[in-house]
């Protein structure tokens, strides 16, 4: 696993040269009116794309965790731009986990069920929502 993570850091240390060199050629090349929008724009769209990208591919590498759990607490948060749907689970441990889900899944699963909870852990250094990716509940 530290190794796929070295891979990531190295390809974002790689990028990072290539787009400060992007921004020097261009900016050595585009001396017209408009050269601000070629110097900040396209590299900022193309760092975009392309963290993007490796973000997916690192989360797709992340192994899924399996672990018997009971459903304890369901919220919902509404805001201005639509709501917010969250389940937190007891695993075996005794640890809560809380995971952003959908409103089809935060529908079907009811508080004090029991089942298999299936995830990926984002982030180790931290607990909070943001990571953890919720993979699916398989109930009893």
């Amino acid at each position: 696993m530290s190794e796929k993570k070295g891979i990531g850091c190295v390809m974002y240390a790689v990028f990072s040269i290539a787009m400060a060199s992007l921004v020097i050629i261009l900016f050595v090349f585009c001396v017209t009116e408009r050269a601000w929008v070629y110097l900040i724009a396209v590299p900022i769209i193309i760092w975009t794309i392309i963290s993007a990208i490796i973000s997916k591919k690192q989360r797709a590498n992340l192994p899924i965790i399996h672990s018997k759990a009971d459903v304890c607490e369901k919220t919902q948060d509404n805001t201005r731009s639509g709501s917010l749907y969250f389940l937190t689970f007891v695993l075996e441990d005794g640890s809560k986990k809380t995971f952003k889900v959908e409103l089809n899944t935060y529908a079907q699963i009811l508080i004090n069920e029991k089942g298999l909870l299936k995830y990926k852990q984002l982030d180790k250094k931290r607990e909070h929502w943001l990571s953890y990716v919720f993979i699916g509940f398989d109930k009893e």
